[in-house]
């Protein structure tokens, strides 16, 4: 698990379903009140339960039946953002959230610069992003606390061939009216949950950080900008479409998570198709093994 403590922690409390807020003996009600805040920014839903010196009643946290898997992969507040359905209750506390999203590539410099910079404020922010250096790849970036993480995510499936989408019109209807003519399914989708947010200085730096007009009118020259990314040399899909080919002529529309889902299934589609074809003839392998293995036993006896 390659995950710093302040992003495992966070992931923690975003899964959880109850939530134990210790010491609060110690502490004043109005900070007692902003710590709770902060929890419900995080995970609206969790059951939260007060508690001094760790003493928590065993029904209270073992065997409550309220863990259900469907629910905790929505459970995170950046999730329910993302999906439109968050409704934050904890404003009276200055904590807040919002979603920066657009069709417009990164510069990868600019970008690079202002997760090196401080943002007041802020305590959770995940999301995706693309870069103008890497235009097949999808950026994955969060932010727990003070420690930030950037990794590329696989590839955008407007650079991904129409015979190896998936094909499935249900999918594809419900996904066609995100799908950009020129960008396909790339875009920045970033959510910001913080305490005392200025929101239009955050919008104003990821703005910054856009291929100005200019720099957007000539992709043919992204590839040679400098990438301060650690991702894989690799800058297209293997027999991939090229940048600028019309995505619309596909008719067909993708996202990136479903993407590397499937990618999984087929991993596991073909190690069972593997096991199947290979499995009797290692069973045999096995059983003469033992077979020659006993007779040479029962020889030396």
């Amino acid at each position: 698990d390659e995950r710093t403590l302040a992003t495992l922690h966070t992931e923690q409390v975003e899964f959880a379903d109850v939530v134990v807020v210790n010491k609060t003996d110690l502490v004043s009600e109005d900070a007692l009140h902003r710590v709770e805040a902060t929890v419900r920014a995080i995970n609206p839903d969790a059951h939260l339960i007060r508690s001094e010196r760790g003493r928590v009643p065993l029904a209270s946290v073992l065997g409550t039946g309220r863990f259900d898997m469907e629910a905790a992969q929505r459970r995170p507040a950046w999730v329910q953002e993302l999906l439109g359905t968050h409704t934050p209750e904890t404003e009276a506390y200055g904590i807040s959230s919002f979603v920066y999203r657009t069709r417009h590539p990164f510069h990868p410099e600019r970008f690079h610069a202002l997760l090196r910079k401080p943002w007041p404020g802020v305590i959770r922010a995940k999301g995706r992003f693309w870069l103008a250096s890497r235009p097949d790849h999808t950026g994955a970036f969060q932010l727990a606390g003070g420690t930030r993480e950037t990794g590329a995510a696989g590839f955008w499936w407007a650079a991904i061939p129409p015979h190896r989408r998936p094909d499935d019109p249900a999918f594809h209807k419900r996904l066609q009216s995100m799908w950009h003519p020129v960008y396909g399914d790339r875009k920045q989708e970033i959510v910001i949950i913080g305490v005392d947010l200025n929101e239009a200085a955050i919008r104003s730096a990821f703005d910054a950080c856009l291929l100005t007009e200019a720099e957007r009118a000539h992709p043919e020259q992204w590839a040679q900008l400098v990438h301060p990314f650690p991702w894989p040399a690799e800058k297209s899909f293997p027999g991939g479409l090229p940048f600028g080919h019309s995505v619309a002529e596909d008719m067909v529309v993708a996202y990136p998570h479903v993407q590397h889902r499937l990618y999984a299934i087929w991993q596991g589609a073909a190690h069972l198709f593997r096991s199947i074809v290979d499995g009797p003839q290692r069973l045999l392998q096995h059983i003469r093994r033992v077979w020659i293995s006993d007779t040479r036993r029962r020889q030396h006896e």
